[in-house]
């Protein structure tokens, strides 16, 4: 299968092929470095994510997981 994945600069993935977007494959890449950042010990509400755009992405915890919003860049 040929997929395309791109990356958004809001923290968001999409994913598609020839037949469309594939919404199982479309986690966001900064829940997924998240998940990464706690299976090595590190609280990732605890981290500043600098996005492409400069914005800063700053984490808060949901019933499901986490969840994240958007500031200016400092």
């Amino acid at each position: 299968m040929k997929i395309t994945v791109m990356f958004s600069v809001n923290g968001n993935t999409g994913v598609c092929d020839a037949e469309g977007q594939i919404p199982k494959l479309q986690t966001p890449y900064i829940l997924l470095f998240a998940e990464f950042l706690k299976s090595k010990g590190i609280d990732p509400l605890d981290v500043r994510f600098k996005m492409p755009d400069g914005k800063i992405a700053t984490l808060f915890s949901t019933p499901n997981g986490y969840n994240w919003r958007l500031s200016e860049g400092g």
